[in-house]
């Protein structure tokens, strides 16, 4: 909690619970994974493929980028000569709903 490795609303939901506290908690897509963003699909044409390389719609690609982590990137659409890759996150521009029950909280793993 607190440290940035779940979504923003999912901190903000857990906080001031009490364990073994459940509840239930929707959140907009500004507080899970953001909104969906038309500049994350992009289309690529198949010459920066490997010749040999197979591709089906749906399948999940990397993105390498120079001195960064590897997106992953859903293939939505293959023409002739492209492919066109979604890198959205696939629940972006989602409003989430979670069932929640504090377990357990170790204090030294929490930052305020």
């Amino acid at each position: 909690m607190g440290k940035g490795e779940v979504i923003s609303g999912f901190d903000k939901a857990v906080k001031g619970m009490s364990i073994g506290q459940s509840k239930t908690v929707t959140m907009s897509s500004d507080e899970a994974y953001g909104p969906r963003r038309d500049d994350h699909v992009l289309r690529v044409p198949k010459s920066k493929l490997p010749p040999d390389m197979e591709i089906k719609i749906g399948e999940i690609l990397q993105i390498n980028r120079p001195n960064e982590n590897p997106i992953p990137a859903t293939v939505i659409e293959i023409s002739d000569d492209s492919i066109t890759l979604d890198a959205n996150h696939p629940l972006a521009g989602k409003d989430l709903t979670f069932e929640i029950k504090l377990e357990d909280v170790k204090l030294e793993d929490i930052k305020e």
